[in-house]
């Protein structure tokens, strides 16, 4: 079980150290529009008990059987990481026909021999997890690693975690963001810090050969130069034509953080191509930590966890250049105010009709948590002739239903949106965090 003060103190470190979340939808969903919105229901699913798991900052991913993987950061069985435990990957199994409870299952509990504070999940499509550890790693404190997890084989019931890649500062160190995956099975992301200048990282990873469990890093970047870039904290994204496309919390032009582009290699050459396609000002947002959306055209949405018309976070687009010029265009979106939520940590995810939905860790209507518990929002392109998005909070958190999300949401087919809360739930002797499920919102994906 996880000390409540030790907890209290935990939660903290979650947001300094800004544990991401692995899920960012890539493109928009092309569906017709016209769908009325119902008054939307928060569920709570489980509550985090600490040895089943704690600190939830990262998103869900979904299972084949309609239920999901997730990561928590802390908790566990094992008493290792200052005895609050190294973090946990569960599943979610939904209910059976005519019942109402989900199922969790711890798949596996992490020590400071294979690593501790999962970042969250991708599915490969081999059928095994992948997923990043952002701190302890024997030989190499601090650094983290990269681990899969294979499924029971048969007549067995364990899944088998493997640790494929431990980092250091030559290569990159703390992985904070998720991992994206492409057609051959390399894995793609970002750490924090290490690389030459100790700005952080992009990289990427391959098997060094059929069976074998031995991964070789390549280095596709390294934040050399603070205006560049500095601190990237979220999951990659891809484009059609293999470019990826990222955030930086710190750095830039001004200090504030930037969105870059790395385009492949062109022919005859190994290297990555680094473009800063925007640097933010503190007006514009500050503090990108999540990851970006793009929708079919190209065009890159995002959030900012501070700065804007009242200091609380931003929601942007950047436009695609027009044809014959270089520059994209940032548009700011909605400003954040507090009452409407607070600092969005996560990326965005969108509907059909072009809406965008996510999470903010503070803000909201309940006063249970000091700066509010956060909250769940959509917002709405601006009707003809206007020009304002339109934000609607869909669900405030009052502590015992969580609170502090951090994570993206995902949906399923239905239209549900599922996400997980860092702290707060029913467990009054563990802040461990939630996952929960919003119902009536309105949202729909592609049949």
């Amino acid at each position: 079980m996880v000390n409540p003060a030790a907890k209290r103190a935990l939660r903290t470190r979650l947001v300094t150290r800004s544990l991401r979340h692995n899920l960012a939808l890539g493109v928009f969903l092309a569906l017709p529009c016209g769908i009325a919105n119902a008054t939307p229901a928060l569920t709570v699913l489980i509550t985090f008990n600490g040895t089943d798991g704690a600190g939830p900052t990262s998103g869900l991913i979904a299972d084949p059987a309609g239920g999901f993987y997730g990561a928590t950061g802390f908790g566990g069985t094992l008493t290792e990481c200052e005895g609050n435990g190294c973090g946990t990957v569960f599943e979610l199994t939904p209910p059976p026909a005519g019942g109402q409870a989900w199922t969790e299952t711890v798949l596996f509990a992490f020590d400071d021999t294979d690593g501790a504070v999962p970042t969250g999940l991708v599915a490969g499509a081999d059928g095994n997890l992948y997923g990043a550890a952002n701190d302890i790693a024997v030989g190499a404190p601090g650094f983290g690693t990269v681990f899969k997890l294979t499924p029971p084989s048969r007549r067995q019931t364990a899944w088998v975690e493997t640790p494929l890649f431990t980092f250091n500062p030559a290569g990159g160190r703390t992985p904070i963001g998720g991992l994206v995956t492409d057609a051959a099975g390399a894995l793609f992301g970002t750490t924090s810090d290490g690389g030459k200048s100790d700005h952080g990282t992009v990289f990427e990873l391959k098997p060094l050969g059929k069976h074998q469990t031995s991964w070789k890093e390549k280095i596709l970047t390294s934040f050399q130069n603070f205006k560049h870039g500095s601190d990237p904290l979220g999951t990659l994204i891809f484009d059609k034509a293999g470019d990826l496309y990222g955030t930086t919390a710190a750095g830039g032009t001004n200090g504030d953080g930037a969105v870059f582009e790395l385009t492949p290699p062109a022919a005859g050459s190994n290297a990555w191509k680094l473009r800063v396609l925007t640097s933010f000002n503190g007006i514009d947002g500050e503090e990108p930590w999540g990851s970006l959306l793009a929708d079919a055209a190209g065009n890159l949405y995002g959030t900012t966890n501070e700065g804007g018309t009242f200091g609380d976070g931003t929601v942007f687009k950047l436009e695609v250049p027009a044809p014959g010029h270089t520059a994209w265009t940032k548009k700011v979106l909605f400003s954040f105010n507090g009452t409407g939520g607070e600092s969005p940590y996560a990326g965005l995810i969108a509907d059909a009709a072009g809406n965008l939905y996510g999470t903010t860790y503070y803000g909201g209507a309940s006063s249970a948590c000091k700066g509010g518990c956060g909250t769940v929002f959509e917002l709405s392109p601006p009707a003809y002739d206007r020009t304002a998005w339109t934000e609607t909070v869909l669900a405030s958190f009052d502590g015992t239903n969580g609170a502090g999300p951090h994570g993206s949401l995902i949906a399923d087919a239905a239209g549900n949106l599922y996400g997980t809360t860092s702290t707060g739930g029913a467990t009054t002797s563990c802040d461990c965090g939630t996952v929960f499920e919003l119902t009536g919102t309105g949202f729909a994906l592609m049949p």
